[in-house]
């Protein structure tokens, strides 16, 4: 019986626990004023500037690289569509 009570309790616990955390989640997301798809496309935007910046940042450094070691250009491929 004892155990049983221990359980009991101990569940009870975790659900008021996860209830109360995903109501403070969603009080401050309503003060931010950003729903789930107002973050995703946040998100979205800072990982396309950080890959466009990633390749910027790369196509640098292999023309550096390029001068350094008097390697040629290779043709480039056209960019993928899709």
């Amino acid at each position: 019986m004892r155990r049983l009570f221990s359980l009991a309790v101990g569940l009870g616990a975790g659900v008021m626990l996860g209830a109360s955390i995903v109501r403070r989640f969603d009080g401050a997301a309503r003060v931010v004023g950003a729903g789930p798809s107002d973050v995703t496309a946040r998100v979205r935007s800072q990982v396309r500037g950080l890959r466009e910046e990633t390749r910027r940042l790369a196509a640098a450094r292999e023309a550096e690289l390029r001068e350094r070691y008097a390697v040629p250009d290779l043709p480039r491929r056209p960019p993928r569509t899709g």
